[in-house]
């Protein structure tokens, strides 16, 4: 029966190279390792929720648009509102309004002075800035119920904050795992918020089609997700590729699909030196080999 080791090359012979001398590593198939890939994608960071107003005011930061009939703005900032706000101060009589009275006029309404302005110039604009840094996080901004004004940020929105460990699974949803030989099979990846999907959620869709495979490493926006089979040898194998329905493969693990196969190990413990007769033509002082040892009868470099 053969044993396998493993060494690195002390001294090979000359000319002929038909033996070495050899510092030998100990085998240990008990150190095999699982086949498991590691996803690459950075999970959405930690942010607050923000929307920012599209329309310039002139050079000399004022809007003009004023009247009597247009003068509110809705807004919500987190548990805030949503208030209508007169941005004039007085109905619209002043129909011309400096950016920065605007947003004065908006953080009365307002804990936390959440408006500010960005750029100068024709280039200034209006920044609505929550405080909560994740799902409940929001900002909305729509029109006035009455006498609106939503003209001077243009269209209204909505932006929530996001909680770090979080991919926008909205479009695209699905990815084919195989595990060990099992599969592929097509996941939909999607959380009860997909434009927010947690790490958790997706670990959760995994390990309900192959149990305990998938697991978290890393955390906050270094969080990424590793897939490990539990075989090390033979069938097993890990890998993730686009799904059919749609494809979330880009968007939560990889640009590319993802393999892995078992990888044997070997201990770092020198077990001393050997004298190996074998052909060593194509090696060199220093190289590392791997190679059969039949009770003296023969050696295989592999």
């Amino acid at each position: 029966m053969a044993k396998k080791y493993k060494g690195v090359i002390k001294f090979i012979s000359t000319p002929r190279k038909k033996w070495a001398i050899v510092k030998e590593y100990k085998d240990t198939d008990q150190g095999a390792e699982y086949a498991y890939v590691t996803s690459t994608i950075a999970a959405a960071a930690t942010r607050v929720a923000t929307l920012t107003s599209t329309v310039a005011p002139n050079a000399s930061e004022q809007f003009t648009t004023f009247s009597g009939s247009v003068y509110n703005i809705r807004l919500t900032v987190d548990a805030e509102g949503p208030f209508n706000i007169d941005v004039t101060g007085n109905a619209g009589v002043t129909t011309t309004q400096h950016i920065d009275s605007i947003i004065e006029r908006i953080n009365a309404a307002f804990t936390g002075n959440p408006a500010s302005k960005i750029g100068s110039g024709i280039n200034a604009r209006i920044k609505i800035t929550g405080a909560v840094s994740s799902y409940t996080g929001t900002v909305v901004i729509a029109a006035g119920t009455t006498n609106s004004c939503l003209a001077i940020f243009g269209a209204g929105g909505t932006d929530n904050g996001v909680t770090a460990e979080c991919f926008n699974l909205t479009t695209n949803k699905h990815v084919k795992i195989t595990v060990d030989g099992v599969g592929p099979t097509e996941i939909n990846l999607e959380g009860s918020t997909p434009a927010r999907t947690t790490i958790t959620e997706i670990l959760a869709k995994i390990n309900a089609v192959f149990v305990g495979s998938a697991s978290k490493i890393g955390s906050g926006d270094a969080a990424r997700i590793e897939v490990k089979g539990s075989l090390t040898s033979g069938s097993g194998g890990v890998s993730i590729i686009a799904g059919t329905t749609t494809n979330a493969l880009t968007t939560v693990f990889n640009s590319v699909a993802l393999t892995g196969t078992p990888a044997a190990t070997y201990e770092a413990l020198p077990v001393g030196y050997r004298s190996v007769q074998a052909d060593f033509s194509a090696k060199s002082k220093g190289d590392v080999i791997q190679y059969n040892y039949i009770y003296g009868n023969k050696i295989t470099i592999i």
